[in-house]
C-alpha cells in the first residue's frame, strides 16, 4: 500500500510532458478504438491490439489530456473548436462522393486525409464496383455487393461512409455528397467515361491531371457536406498544399459472382493503404 502512495506521489511531483504527437497519437487511438466498436467483426480480423494497450490509451486521455489546456481554453472545451488549432495543427479524413441522380447510386468515391502540419492531402479513388461489406448509417453489417449499391440500399450518405471506413479500417470524420456530373466536369471525364474509367481505376490518372487544391475545396463546400463551417475555413487558408494521389490499380482484379461483375481489392492493398491514411492522420513532432 506504502508503495502505491509512493508511485502516485512521485507521479504529482514529476513534471509530466504531453507533446502535440503525443496528443494526436492519443485522438487517433480514441478514434480507432471507437471504428473498432462500431465494426467489430472487420477490425477483430485486422487488428489485435492487447488490453493493456487500450487501458494507457484511457490513462493519456485521462491523465494527460488536460495538460494541454489552461485557464479559459480548458473551460471552452472543444465545442466550438475544429480538431486542433493552428498552430497544433489539424488532420481530418473525408469522403467525397459523386451520386447518380438517376439511380440514388454513388458512381464515384474518393478517400481524402489532410494534415495541416505536412501541408499535404491524400486522394484515394476507390473502383465503383469493388465487393466490399454494407455497413448501414446505424453501423450494422447489411450485405456484400457493390460499392456503387451502398446509397440505394440505405438512402443515408452515413452507409457509404461506413461501409468505406470498414473496407480501410480508417475512422472517416466528414463526407460530401455531390452530383456525379460536376465532379465529372471537374477531372474533364465525360458521362461515356464514368463506367468505365472508374471501373479500372483510371479516375486516378483524371485526379493527378485535372484537380487542384482550389477545385478541391470548392467541391467539398459546395453540395450536401457534414465538414463544420470552423474546419472548412481553416482548411481554406492553407493554399501551399501538396495532393498527392493513391493509386490502387495493382491492387485491383476483376471478379464474377453469378455472372455479375466485380471488383476485387487485394486485402495487402487495402492494409498497406490503411496503414499509409493512418500514419497520415497523426501529427509528428519536427
Amino acid at each position: 500500500m506504502d508503495n502505491e502512495k509512493d508511485m502516485f506521489t512521485y507521479l504529482e511531483d514529476e513534471d509530466l510532458e504531453f507533446t502535440k504527437e503525443d496528443r494526436s497519437k492519443t485522438l487517433h487511438k480514441i478514434r480507432m478504438n471507437q471504428l473498432k466498436r462500431e465494426n467489430p467483426r472487420k477490425s477483430t480480423m485486422r487488428f489485435a491490439y492487447p488490453i493493456l494497450g487500450t487501458l494507457m490509451v484511457v490513462l493519456l486521455a485521462i491523465v494527460l489530456l488536460p495538460t494541454l489546456f489552461t485557464g479559459d481554453d480548458f473551460n471552452r472545451g472543444n465545442s466550438d473548436q475544429p480538431q486542433a488549432t493552428k498552430s497544433e495543427g489539424m488532420t481530418f479524413s473525408l469522403l467525397l462522393m459523386g451520386q447518380d441522380g438517376t439511380s440514388n447510386r454513388t458512381s464515384i468515391q474518393v478517400l481524402l486525409t489532410y494534415n495541416s502540419v505536412e501541408q499535404s492531402i491524400k486522394l484515394v479513388p476507390i473502383p465503383r464496383d469493388a465487393y466490399v461489406e454494407i455497413i448501414d448509417s446505424e453501423g450494422e453489417r447489411v450485405t456484400e455487393d457493390k460499392l456503387t449499391h451502398a446509397l440505394a440500399l440505405n438512402a443515408d450518405p452515413k452507409t457509404v461512409v461506413n461501409t468505406v471506413s470498414n473496407l480501410f479500417t480508417i475512422p472517416i470524420d466528414y463526407y460530401s455528397l455531390i452530383p456525379e456530373e460536376k465532379l465529372m466536369e471537374v477531372v474533364g471525364m465525360t458521362r461515356g467515361d464514368s463506367k468505365v474509367t472508374v471501373r479500372e481505376s483510371e479516375l486516378a490518372s483524371y485526379l493527378k491531371e485535372a484537380l487542384s487544391f482550389s477545385e478541391l475545396k470548392d467541391l467539398i463546400n459546395s453540395q450536401q457536406t457534414n465538414i463544420p463551417n470552423e474546419v472548412l475555413e481553416q482548411f481554406s487558408l492553407d493554399n501551399a498544399i501538396s495532393m498527392e494521389v493513391v493509386d490502387l490499380g495493382e491492387g485491383i482484379n476483376d471478379k464474377y459472382i453469378d455472372d455479375i461483375y466485380y471488383v476485387d481489392i487485394n486485402e495487402s492493398i487495402l492494409e498497406e493503404t490503411s496503414k499509409m491514411l493512418n500514419e497520415h492522420l497523426t501529427i509528428h513532432e519536427n
